[in-house]
């Protein structure tokens, strides 16, 4: 079979979606493959389109050759033609398919059309769009080697004896097969023969009509079988990936008509419930990471040298095992995993039945799940690095109902048709697995994934002992590279910059405690095969716990640089005797006097850290509670150190950061120094500063353009930065965390590439590449686009706080804080101030001033607070935050106010697995019972029964909420409510519902929120109870004065001269009162009522007279008047020669 590259030389237009017929006025651009449409657009990375791909090619006539088309992924909702003829459809975007087009050509030049439908949303994550991965021509004789037919097994036997049992398929449209012989042919790397075999087509044995699942054009199929013995192999392993090779020919009168081939290797996989993971008899521990398929600011288009690039980074962060999340890969990921000695647990789908969003893979599950099975397990089942056929990743059919373990024995039957040997194990990844219909699928495939389930290892190892267990998604930790958000001890998931903390203390609601929890999990159960970090690489979209453009839970980011977590999951999973590792962080450039915590992640035995010289201790550390050690210390310049010793006191690792200056010079850094001209192959240049001294600046985000000349051209720049609104394939811009990658391609010629990088009052950078020459097409690179805004701009990278004290007291209640923008040439001036606590909440015990660049706190309340100063840099979000700490004593507690917003995050108390939840609220269990307890909430003398809590529930059901007056439970607490809150759901957004509660809370109190299932509270605000609405006791005025009046409990007696009876707190809102019931008596025919409305901000008094009586007995009398809105002080003033006796009112 010639197979022939098709990926260059097309024609690409954009059109409406769901459009049918290509209109005449298409605008088409030229375009090469892989192609993502999206990409370019990183401002509407999720639009909808119709997308037409054209391209025009020549066809000589060869009578009985058969001409197919091969498409390695399209995305999505897929139809091609050709000639105008519909040839064939394919909806998935993630598998691969071809199909026969000889019916529809003639000799010339012929018109292959694509149209790909694009409606969103369509993917928890960026899927891209188009034709992202490669295209090939395939060209065969009528009689032919089926492309996906060619089925190894190689299974030990005994005493070093291997079998490899090869299935050939052929296929016919109108040839026969008489007269043709099979030759299967066994080599090994060296192209050394190692066996032959012949089978006439007599014995060649013919399959049922064509499946369902083909797509080609064949009408008869046919299976040709045999075995083949090696005596000791080369093995196939994670250290020593070998290789061997099985050719097939096809042959009939006139010579060699077809060849295929494959690679495989020899190795043994056990996946057992005690023992672990066995690969080729040796206990593998799995050490792996899940990602997605786009390559950052290539987008979803995939490239080899990313691909490369992109394994050996996760290979030296430790990783042997990838899942790749949720979707088979583009077909060389395979190839590359297979050289490099990494197992590879390939998925397939995200849903089954029961989709996920409304253009997801659902709505073709029951018509093509068929297909697609087939084209995901006969592509990749001979590879040796193939560990892992996911049937699913956190499918609600299991857990919905009993059609789910249908569905499952349905799919398990597809891919055993297809892998019989069991090259691959079949699992299935699920969040469901604490629910008996998950569970009873777990027992059906026996090899589970379990999805954040690590507290349901024990429990279902002893119950089902049968069991392989396997963490198929862990951690979701997230972090930004560089950003530090303090203190280490204060979980912080959420704050203004959009950004998670680097320390490790950005915890999601559903995720891991902490990384080096995580990172034990494997001690604690020694039966599990191991786990499946989320993510090692980061990726477009799905950017918890904000709504910014791309993830947050990679080890490391977009561009490929590795985040402070990289290292700690170095120090678990690198061989401390051959890899022996220390990192040191955060960087080095604080506030003078600001507490900071440094941490150190190390495989080694101990770890002493040094400040200017200065040992603050040597830690032990303890491999069963994690592999980081940290300590706290003030700010100076200067530098810090950390050395990590063995158990013999030997020094095995380093690793130092100083302090540095503003930028001032512009360094360059490539990970190849010569590429191929043809375009394929790409440069990854690292761009990063460093100040007058040489010093690397860890936090510089200075502009920088990016000009790239000669035999090159520029592909995109990428700085790891999900908050960053640039484009990705652009000529400028911004450092994040002192760091962007420029990736640099060929552009069809031979001979220098030149890349200069410049930067406002930085010296620029110069670097040069070679471009190599090369054979075949050239792979053509849309230029990258200008960037719209000012190249010359210089943003704040430091805002230096300076108090003139942080310790306030009663004596000194009041201090001032100085903010210097450095670099002080900074075109942005901007600066936010706040006063917060450590969780980022708006601080209640101090006052602020501010007054441009200072900024002045007087005292309120005796605690701990944090100023923060912030800078936009031009942005709609703060880009830095500044803080210094300030402690106060000695001036009294504050109380909490439930008239202003609480954040959930304030709790005092709580039960359950509570979690961090967006905005800087709570999540609770997500099964069984959790509160959380909020203590010393002044509710006033008036109190409140109507609390509004902002809620985002998981999955859209009606979920009961109890609340509770005290600890719930406890003796003396009362249950005071229990409400059902049902809205439809919206992803990460919280939705505001009010509930009323069945008691009034008065004065200092507590309030508890209890649920028995998942959901996240952002907080609370409780409406102020308006007791002018109340029906009042005339003795509960708050004062009473006059020449004559009794008090008599809650009544006033024998009211005469000059008698005034205040109410303060009188809110009669924007509807207003407009009258009142008055219960008293008297003998008077008239008594005659001033009511006096203050108004409570000052402004003009209001006042109504009503005449009450006759009343010998105590009765009731309505009087109405004009309307009285708003918040009042009322009095009841009495004249002189009232006689009145004063029980109750109630205003209406």
């Amino acid at each position: 079979m010639k197979r022939t590259d098709f990926s260059v030389d097309w024609l690409f237009a954009a059109c409406a979606p769901d459009t049918e017929l290509l209109p005449w006025n298409a605008q088409f651009t030229p375009v090469d493959l892989p192609h993502d449409w999206q990409i370019r657009h990183a401002d509407d990375l999720y639009r909808d389109g119709t997308l037409f791909y054209r391209k025009y090619f020549f066809v000589t006539d060869v009578p009985g050759t058969r001409r197919m088309l091969w498409f390695g992924g399209a995305y999505m909702d897929t139809t091609v033609f050709v000639n105008g003829t519909e040839v064939g459809q394919w909806k998935y975007g993630y598998t691969s398919f071809w199909f026969d087009i000889t019916d529809a050509l003639h000799e010339g030049q012929n018109e292959v059309l694509v149209r790909c439908n694009l409606r969103h949303p369509n993917s928890r994550w960026y899927s891209g769009a188009g034709l992202y991965r490669n295209v090939e021509l395939w060209e065969a004789p009528d009689l032919h080697l089926m492309p996906d037919g060619l089925y190894v097994a190689a299974k030990e036997g005994d005493n070093g004896a291997w079998t490899v049992a090869v299935t050939a398929e052929a296929g016919s449209v109108t040839a026969a097969s008489a007269g043709h012989t099979l030759t299967l042919h066994l080599t090994d790397d060296n192209d050394s023969l190692l066996g032959t075999a012949s089978i006439p087509a007599d014995a060649w044995a013919a399959l049922p009509s064509p499946d369902g699942w083909r797509t080609g054009k064949e009408t008869a199929i046919y299976k040709a079988s045999h075995t083949f013995t090696l005596q000791d192999p080369a093995l196939w392993d994670l250290d020593a990936p070998n290789f061997y090779h099985i050719t097939a020919e096809l042959t009939g009168a006139d010579g060699v008509t077809d060849t295929l081939t494959t690679r495989f290797g020899c190795r043994t996989i056990e996946a057992t419930p005690d023992c672990g993971l066995l690969v080729n008899h040796k206990r593998v521990l799995i050490k792996g990471v899940c990602i997605h398929h786009d390559f950052g600011c290539l987008g979803s288009a995939f490239e080899y040298s990313a691909a490369k690039r992109q394994l050996e980074i996760l290979k030296s962060m430790g990783v042997n095992s990838i899942r790749t999340g949720h979707t088979p890969p583009a077909p060389q990921f395979m190839d590359l995993a297979d050289e490099m000695g990494i197992l590879m647990d390939v998925e397939s789908f995200d849903c089954w039945r029961s989709g996920k969003n409304p253009y997801d893979y659902g709505r073709f599950f029951d018509e093509w799940q068929e297909k697609d099975v087939a084209a995901w397990v006969r592509r990749d089942r001979n590879h040796p690095s193939l560990l892992f056929w996911c049937i699913g990743n956190e499918i609600y059919d299991t857990h919905a109902g009993s059609e789910g373990a249908d569905t499952m024995r349905m799919l398990l039957a597809e891919v055993a048709a297809h892998d019989p040997a069991r090259n691959g194990i079949p699992t299935l990844g699920s969040n469901y697995m604490p629910w008996e219909n998950t569970q009873h699928c777990a027992d059906i495939i026996k090899v589970a994934g379990y999805n954040y389930g690590e507290r349901l290892y024990a429990s279902h190892h002893e119950k089902h002992p049968d069991w392989v267990i396997y963490g198929s998604e862990t951690s979701s930790i997230v972090q930004s590279r560089g950003i530090y958000h303090f203190p280490l001890s204060q979980s912080l998931l959420s704050d203004d910059d959009l950004q998670c903390s680097s320390l490790g203390n950005s915890r999601t609601s559903w995720g891991a405690e902490s990384w080096d929890v995580c990172l034990q999990s494997e001690q604690r159960w020694p039966f599990t095969l191991g786990q499946y970090l989320w993510t090692g690489w980061d990726y477009i979209g799905e950017p918890t716990p904000y709504h910014t453009r791309s993830s947050y839970f990679g080890t490391i980011d977009t561009a490929g640089f590795p985040k402070d977590a990289y290292y700690v999951v170095q120090a678990a999973w690198l061989d401390p005797k051959t890899h022996p590792m220390v990192h040191l962080f955060p960087y080095w450039d604080f506030n003078e006097g600001q507490l900071i915590d440094l941490c150190a992640c190390t495989n080694a035995h101990s770890v002493e850290l040094f400040v200017n010289g200065e040992s603050l201790g040597r830690k032990v550390l303890d491999s069963a509670k994690g592999r980081t050690a940290s300590w706290q210390t003030p700010y100076r310049p200067g530098s810090v150190k950390v050395v990590a010793y063995d158990e013999n006191g030997k020094v095995v690792a380093t690793d130092e950061q100083d302090s540095f200056d503003d930028s001032a010079m512009v360094c360059l850094q490539a990970d190849r120094k010569t590429i191929s001209g043809d375009g394929r192959e790409l440069a990854f240049i690292t761009i990063t500063t460093r100040d007058k001294n040489g010093n690397p600046v860890r936090n510089a985000n200075d502009r920088v353009t990016v000009r790239v000349n000669g035999a090159g051209v520029l592909v995109g720049l990428d700085n790891g930065d999900s908050a960053d609104p640039d484009e990705y394939q652009t000529d400028s811009r911004r450092l994040f965390s002192g760091m962007l990658l420029a990736v640099v391609a060929g552009n069809g010629r031979t001979g220098t590439i030149t890349v200069d990088v410049t930067a406002p009052g930085l010296r620029p950078a110069v670097l040069t590449l070679n471009a190599a020459p090369f054979e075949g097409p050239v792979r053509r690179r849309l230029p990258p686009l200008t960037f719209g805004g000012s190249t010359q701009e210089i943003p704040v990278r430091k805002l230096t706080l300076t108090a003139e004290r942080t310790a306030l007291d009663k004596e000194h209640p009041v201090t001032h804080i100085t903010a210097a923008r450095r670099p002080a040439a900074a075109t942005f001036t901007d600066i936010e101030w706040q006063l917060t606590d450590d969780k980022g909440v708006p601080a209640v015990n101090a006052a602020m001033q501010p007054d441009g660049d200072v900024l002045t706190v007087t005292a309120l309340g005796d605690g701990t607070l944090r100023v923060r100063a912030l800078a936009r840099n031009g942005h709609d979000a703060p880009q830095l935050i500044s803080q210094l700490e300030l402690s106060i004593s000695g001036v009294g507690q504050l109380h909490k106010n439930p008239y202003e917003f609480i954040s959930a995050s304030r709790f005092d108390a709580s039960f359950g697995d509570i979690g961090n939840g967006n905005e800087r609220g709570v999540s609770t269990s997500r099964t069984g019972r959790s509160w959380v307890l909020f203590d010393d909430i002044d509710f006033g003398p008036d109190g409140a029964d109507t609390v509004e809590l902002p809620i985002f529930v998981l999955d859209g059901e009606p979920t009961t909420f109890r609340f509770w007056d005290g600890e719930p439970y406890a003796e003396g607490s009362t249950m005071i409510g229990e409400r059902v809150y049902h809205k439809p759901k919206q992803w990460n957004v919280y939705q505001p519902d009010t509930f009323k509660l069945d008691k009034l809370l008065r004065g200092i109190g507590r309030f508890a929120v209890e649920l028995n299932v998942k959901v996240h509270i952002k907080g609370f605000t409780f409406t102020r109870h308006s007791r002018a609405w109340d029906t009042l006791a005339a003795g509960a005025c708050d004062a009473v004065y006059g020449d004559s009046f009794t008090r008599d409990g809650s009544r006033v007696l024998g009211i005469g001269n000059n008698v005034s009876l205040l109410f303060d707190r009188m809110d009669f809102g924007e509807t207003g009162c407009c009258g009142i019931r008055i219960t008293g008596r008297s003998p008077l025919p008239a008594n005659t009522v001033h009511l006096l409305f203050a108004a409570a901000d000052g402004g003009e008094t209001e006042r109504r007279v009503v005449e009450f009586g006759p009343q010998a007995d105590w009765g009731e009398q309505t009087f109405t008047f004009e309307p009285v809105t708003g918040a009042r002080q009322v009095t009841f003033l009495f004249l002189p020669g009232t006689q009145f006796d004063f029980d109750s009112f109630t205003f209406i």
